[in-house]
């Protein structure tokens, strides 16, 4: 990834050897070898607040295209859409379904409330992912990576 490429992750700076990212190849010059939408994120912390006392966790952003990359179908709801992954774009998440039995005791109408992320209101959870699926991943939630504009 170029120096150009590291600038268009909002907020983010590459650390050579020690991170990888996820991005869309679309997000990137077809003069530049294109990046692959399965890289490993660095994980991001939010304070979560889902009626209780607030909880610091693990998310992950990823590419909007992620979760098709591996083929998974979601236990409710949706993934995300290509123009979720744009600037502008309504914030929106992803929950394990470990955090999903937790916070919302499996809750099928949790789709379309919003999660209070960082004391951010505005986190529609649109999807809860399957039993066993990135289980081993500590993240409870995911996000898309924004791309910051040229």
């Amino acid at each position: 990834m170029c120096h150009e490429d590291q600038q268009r992750i909002q907020g983010r700076r590459l650390r050579p050897g020690k991170d990888r990212w996820i991005a869309s190849n679309r997000a990137v010059s077809s003069s530049r070898p294109p990046l692959s939408s399965t890289e490993k994120a660095p994980p991001t912390k939010a304070a979560v607040a889902t009626g209780g006392d607030p909880a610091r966790v693990s998310g992950k952003l990823v590419s909007a295209d992620y979760f098709q990359v591996f083929g998974v179908k979601l236990q409710i709801g949706r993934t995300f859409t290509v123009g979720e992954d744009q600037p502008g774009a309504a914030s929106v998440v992803v929950l394990s379904h470990a955090f999903w039995q937790t916070q919302f005791a499996g809750d099928p109408s949790v789709l379309n409330r919003n999660l209070m992320l960082d004391g951010e209101p505005h986190n529609r959870i649109i999807g809860v992912l399957p039993a066993g699926s990135f289980d081993r991943d500590e993240a409870v939630f995911w996000k898309p990576l924004i791309f910051a504009r040229d």
